[in-house]
Parts: C-alpha cells; sequence; structure tokens
C-alpha cells in the first residue's frame, strides 16, 4: 500500500473518531491507534476488543465521565475504520508501544487500564514495560 494511500486512510480513520457524539477531544496518537478524550478526574483507559469500535464503551463512558477522565482507544482497521500501519506486520506489539508512548507522553501517572477479548490483552501488555505499573 503507497504511503500516500496510508495518509489518506489514516486521515478517514481520525474523521470518523471525531464524529463520535459521546468523547471528547480526540488524539491521533500513531497511525495505529486514536484516543477520545472526556471527563476530568482520575484517568481510566478504555479499551475495545478485537474489530470492535470505541462505541463499545459508550455506555460505560457516560457512567464514568462525571468522576474520571476518560482515555478511549479506537484500533486502527477495526470497526470499519482505515488500517492505517495495522495493515502490515505485527499489530500487537506495536500497539503496546504506542499505548505506552500515549501514557508517558500525557504524563499518566497511574491510569486504570480497562480492555475486553484484544483490548485487554494490549493493556495487560503495557505494564510490562515499566514493572512498577504492574498490578497482580
Amino acid at each position: 500500500m503507497s504511503r500516500l494511500l496510508k495518509l489518506h486512510l489514516f486521515r478517514i480513520f481520525i474523521l470518523a473518531i471525531m464524529a463520535s457524539p459521546s468523547t471528547g477531544a480526540v488524539a491521533a496518537v500513531s497511525t495505529r491507534l486514536a484516543v477520545a478524550v472526556s471527563g476530568q478526574g482520575p484517568d481510566v483507559i478504555l479499551i475495545p476488543g478485537l474489530a470492535s469500535s470505541a462505541h463499545v464503551w459508550d455506555a460505560t463512558v457516560a457512567r464514568l465521565v462525571p468522576h474520571y477522565r476518560v482515555h478511549v482507544l479506537q484500533i486502527a482497521g477495526f470497526a470499519g475504520t482505515a488500517a492505517g500501519a495495522n495493515a502490515d506486520g505485527p499489530i500487537l506489539e506495536p500497539i503496546i508501544a504506542d499505548l505506552h508512548a500515549y501514557i508517558a507522553d500525557h504524563h499518566l501517572k497511574a491510569p486504570a487500564v480497562i480492555g475486553h477479548s484484544l483490548g485487554g490483552l494490549i493493556g495487560s501488555g503495557w505494564p510490562s514495560r515499566i514493572p512498577a505499573m504492574s498490578v497482580d
């Protein structure tokens, strides 16, 4: 896939995420994932499962935003979004690396990371990069 086509598909992916009525500002973390943030308070990160959109968390987000700052991930290539960099090569480790970078770049001190299915694998994978963050 050409670089120009990948860039175009990624832009479509970001626009689709920005159209979400239940989320706040969207940060394009990478060509592998985007994050919508809403609410204030302690940080909670929600990661959807395989082939799911960020919208699977809408009811949960509605209940959390009065008390928490909620970061909802959308993985590129899932639920009709453009695949971006996820179209080629491995997916899991690069997404975990991007999640780790997002947490570090946004200075999230001790976020609660909640994932379903593949989101659970991603969520449980990033603490291995910072052993002090891992909880049994």
